[in-house]
C-alpha cells in the first residue's frame, strides 16, 4: 500500500489505525512500485526504469537464461511504456515545482500522405512541465478538408487523455 500526502501527522494516525487492524510493515519511503524507480531530490520525483535496461554488447548469448531475462526485460518495457518502440526514454522527473495541471495539444498535417492523401496526427500532454504522453500517427481515414483532419487529431488526443 502507498500512502501519499502532505500532512505527516495524519499520515502517522492512518498508519497506526492501520496497524491496529491489519498485519502490515511499514517500508518507509518509496524506492520501487511495479518496477518503477522512484528517487527524491529537492528539484522533485524522478520515475525511471532503468533496471530494466541491461548493458548488452550485441555478441551472440551463450548463457539462454540471461537471453530469457533480456527479452523479458524488452517485453515487459513495451507492455508498461508503449512508447518505447519509438523512443528510448524511461524516466521522467516530476518537479516539485510544478502543478499537477494536465496540458494536451495536438496538430495535424492534411494531406501529407502524397500516396494515399491521409493527414498525420502529432498529440503531446504534459502533466505540470512533465512530457507525459506524445503520439505522432498516420490517420486512417483520408480528411475532405483540413478542419475534419483537426476534428480527428482532437478525437485521438481526447481518447489519449481519457
Amino acid at each position: 500500500m502507498i500512502i501519499i500526502g502532505d500532512d505527516i501527522d495524519g499520515i502517522s494516525v492512518l498508519k497506526t489505525e492501520l496497524t491496529r487492524q491489519f498485519e502490515m510493515k511499514d517500508l518507509s519511503s518509496l524506492r520501487y512500485f511495479l518496477g518503477i524507480e522512484v528517487a527524491y531530490s529537492s528539484r522533485g520525483y524522478l520515475l525511471s526504469q532503468l533496471k530494466y535496461y541491461s548493458s548488452y554488447d550485441g555478441l551472440p548469448l551463450s548463457n539462454l537464461t540471461l537471453y530469457r531475462t533480456i527479452v523479458g526485460s524488452l517485453v515487459y518495457l513495451t507492455i508498461t511504456r508503449p512508447d518505447i518502440a519509438y523512443t528510448i526514454h524511461v524516466s521522467l522527473l516530476l518537479p516539485s515545482t510544478s502543478s499537477l495541471e494536465l496540458h494536451a495539444y495536438s496538430n495535424v498535417d492534411h494531406g501529407s500522405d502524397f500516396t494515399y492523401r491521409k493527414s498525420i496526427t502529432g498529440f503531446c500532454i504534459f502533466l505540470g512541465d512533465s512530457l507525459i504522453s506524445w503520439k505522432s500517427k498516420k490517420q486512417s481515414i483520408v480528411s475532405q478538408s483540413s478542419i475534419e483532419a483537426e476534428y480527428h487529431a482532437m478525437t485521438s488526443t481526447t481518447k489519449e487523455i481519457v
